[in-house]
């Protein structure tokens, strides 16, 4: 997956920025929408941004979960942001906070940043949509 920081010093995705509020739980907020089978995982509110760069293509992972798979093949399980919902038209996909429509077998880029599980706030990651992976991909803007 292409990842291209986008400003020089911007804290660990790992870990929340010092003075930033966390979640008291780490399956506090967020949500894990099912349509038709597929899983879209949807964060809660944050207060955080992160600005690293996404370029790939979104799929449905062997967990049956959306994924954004990169050029060079590397699958990655997606959080997408507060807001995020999945498309009314039987389609396959997210519709974005912004309103953009993202389907599967588009190519898209998006900022956002990596981080392992348990996520703050949520929502709780089925062990199915990781695919051995220890963390996700968390959207910010697309």
């Amino acid at each position: 997956m292409a990842v291209v920081l986008a400003v020089a010093g911007v804290a660990g995705c790992g870990e929340p920025p010092a003075g930033v509020p966390v979640a008291p739980s780490p399956t506090s907020g967020g949500r894990l929408l099912d349509r038709d089978g597929v899983r879209t995982l949807v964060a809660p509110p944050r207060e955080i941004v992160l600005l690293a760069e996404f370029v790939g293509e979104l799929v449905v992972n062997d967990g049956g979960c959306l994924a954004i798979r990169s050029e060079r093949g590397h699958v990655s399980l997606l959080v997408w942001p507060h807001g995020t919902d999945v498309l009314a038209d039987g389609e396959v996909g997210v519709l974005t906070p912004e309103k953009k429509e993202i389907r599967v077998g588009d190519t898209f880029t998006a900022a956002g940043g990596y981080q392992d599980v348990p996520l703050w706030g949520g929502p709780e990651v089925p062990t199915d949509c990781l695919g051995g992976q220890a963390g996700v991909s968390l959207i910010d803007a697309v």
